[in-house]
């Protein structure tokens, strides 16, 4: 299905596609990895109706469980997708390429796989610039991780 894809949408959204499954799956098997470490070493110090996970608490479990390098790279994807949505909708007329293209996905059964395009269109065309956001997002993320790891990466 992926030649297909590509002979549809070409090569470049393609490979933007595929960054949006490694992120799922980066994100699916870190928050699973997360969320066993502190049920395993906070479960019985919380009272569940408090809102025991802070920002702090969930960075310590990613150095705590050595998963700082993945955390890093699931924020360096989140950044390089929006970036890339949010330049995607500055392109002129792309909603109509938008509907063309999932046309032809549906067509050779990828239809499914144009969705987050779309959405990610949808999202990045009502907002006038995201750059600036995204180089502080991604440095000050990186920056509490490494932080909080100090020399133990």
């Amino acid at each position: 299905m992926y030649n297909q894809l590509k002979s549809v949408i070409g090569p470049k959204l393609t490979a933007r596609l595929y960054q949006l499954i490694q992120l799922n799956e980066l994100t699916d098997r870190l928050d699973l990895e997360i969320a066993s470490f502190l049920a395993e070493e906070y479960l019985e110090d919380i009272d569940l109706k408090e809102n025991f996970l802070d920002e702090e608490m969930l960075n310590k479990a990613f150095v705590q469980t050595g998963q700082v390098q993945d955390r890093i790279r699931q924020i360096a994807l989140i950044c390089e997708l929006m970036g890339f949505f949010f330049s995607f909708s500055r392109v002129p007329m792309v909603g109509l390429w938008i509907r063309s293209v999932k046309a032809a996905a549906r067509a050779v059964g990828a239809g499914p796989l144009v969705a987050p395009i779309e959405a990610g269109y949808s999202v990045s065309r009502e907002i006038k610039d995201i750059r600036g956001f995204l180089k502080v997002f991604k440095s000050q993320e990186e920056e509490k991780l490494l932080a909080l790891a100090g020399a133990k990466i």
